[in-house]
């Protein structure tokens, strides 16, 4: 997914970073606790549209301040279920362009399709709030 943000990269980055106050404003992740570097164990709490809210221990494999930040998921046997969440930024003039995006890859990813539909609209319910909270509103 990606939108426009009225907002320099450097606004938008510090809201994303601001794990903190993700409650506040976020409808799709609803927390992030851990240290905000690469190898490091994340504990992330979403609430995907029509799902039951989760808590998953990703790793971050990439921090790019200002530019991107993603973190790589799994289930505890290997290759049934992976993925890649990831926020890029990207100046366009004043505005930043955010894209926000999965990859998944696994043995398990034809039986969880309505899985992708709800995730999706997370990331927009997500992008929209990040917008309004970036532009300050």
């Amino acid at each position: 997914t990606s939108i426009l943000i009225a907002a320099p990269a450097s606004r938008v980055w510090s809201v994303l970073m601001d794990f903190g106050g993700y409650p506040a404003w976020n409808p799709f992740i609803r927390t992030i606790k851990g240290e905000k570097q690469i190898g490091a164990r994340l504990e992330v709490g979403i609430e995907a549209p029509g799902l039951k809210a989760q808590t998953f221990r990703p790793v971050i494999v990439e921090v790019e301040p200002e530019r991107a930040f993603s973190w790589r998921g799994s289930l505890p046997i290997p290759g049934l279920f992976v993925g890649v969440h990831r926020f890029a930024l990207k100046a366009e003039g004043a505005d930043t362009r955010f894209e926000h995006s999965e990859r998944f890859s696994g043995l398990l990813i034809p039986f969880v399709g309505s899985v992708f539909d709800a995730t999706e609209r997370g990331f927009r319910a997500m992008n929209e709030a990040l917008k309004a909270k970036s532009e300050g509103r």
